[in-house]
């Protein structure tokens, strides 16, 4: 059994994140578009061990038994942390700023928790024999999935972010197959 604190989907989405533009990215999808960001990386996730496509039954599944979490704790964690962001008129700004971080860390247990929530709610298979482009096309088919469950349409700035995103998360493709392949959404 796996440790839950580090789960490998978990460790996937810490070592994505850190990447050139990755974090740019999922910003632009979770703000312009409203993504849960630990979804979109757990398509990835999912697709790139070859787990294969997950369908819309499966994403349902998965996005409903975090729904409330990230709606709630997530969503509402980012909101204090965004509002301290600026400081606070009349409130020391080393002070606010301080308050900031350790919300922040509290952000990011709470996202760490709907992961791991995540990771738990479907069956996930490995295979390494998967070839890479054919885990591209999963992922590339499992995002057009998601999109549809939660009605939004891929456009530019969109397709832009998801590029950045699948660049980092297949490394070994090169940035004209990814480009073709999001380009599918």
């Amino acid at each position: 059994m796996v440790n839950q604190d580090n789960h490998p989907f978990w460790q996937f989405s810490i070592d994505v994140y850190a990447q050139d533009g990755v974090s740019e990215a999922c910003i632009t999808l979770q703000e312009e578009y409203e993504i849960d960001v630990n979804i979109l990386l757990f398509c990835c996730w999912s697709a790139s061990i070859g787990n294969g496509v997950l369908t819309s039954v499966e994403l349902t599944v998965a996005r409903n038994a975090v729904m409330f979490w990230n709606r709630e704790i997530v969503q509402g964690l980012r909101a204090v942390r965004n509002s301290l962001k600026d400081g606070c008129d009349g409130f020391d700004e080393a002070d606010t700023e301080a308050l900031r971080q350790r919300v922040l860390g509290i952000e990011i247990n709470a996202e760490h928790k709907e992961q791991i929530r995540l990771a738990s709610a479907l069956p996930v298979s490995e295979n390494l024999l998967r070839p890479t482009p054919d885990k591209l096309m999963d992922c590339v088919d499992t995002i057009s999935q998601y999109f549809g469950l939660v009605r939004k349409k891929n456009t530019r700035s969109s397709h832009d972010a998801l590029v950045a995103l699948l660049v980092q998360v297949f490394p070994e493709v090169s940035l004209e197959e990814i480009t073709e392949a999001v380009a599918r959404l």
